[in-house]
């Protein structure tokens, strides 16, 4: 669990050692990955690490760029089942926010994911402006 902002070390970190290993899985014939311009992301060590990855890497997103990861809308489906108080301490936070993502359903997420070839076109097809999504 992390606890306040994430360092460029630790960021690489889940990279490696969660989503990379996952995305195989998935992905078993190649993945594409972006970011956006967050700290963790940009840091020289962190371009350094995915080079090395042999990773499609689509590189940095403009900073404050509508958001295309499908953990967005995961996040705001838990905001909604949220029975927290306006500000809640961070222990029932924690385990709060453990127990919604574990209920979480894989179906639910893989349409997320499926969900992203139809998202990208329709973003390039508005030349980055809005769409539907």
């Amino acid at each position: 669990m992390f606890g306040g902002k994430i360092k460029c070390s630790r960021y690489q970190d889940v990279l490696e050692e969660g989503l990379f290993p996952s995305m195989e899985v998935i992905y078993p014939d190649g993945y594409s990955i972006q970011q956006d311009n967050a700290p963790p992301h940009v840091f020289h060590s962190t371009n350094k690490f995915l080079w090395s990855e042999d990773l499609t890497w689509l590189g940095t997103g403009p900073p404050n760029s509508p958001d295309r990861n499908p953990i967005e809308n995961v996040w705001g489906r838990m905001k909604k089942w949220s029975r927290l108080p306006r500000r809640p301490s961070l222990d029932s936070w924690r385990k709060e926010i453990e127990k919604m993502f574990e209920s979480l359903e894989f179906s639910y997420l893989r349409k997320l994911v499926d969900s992203m070839p139809r998202q990208l076109a329709a973003c390039i097809a508005a030349q980055g402006s809005h769409t539907r999504y």
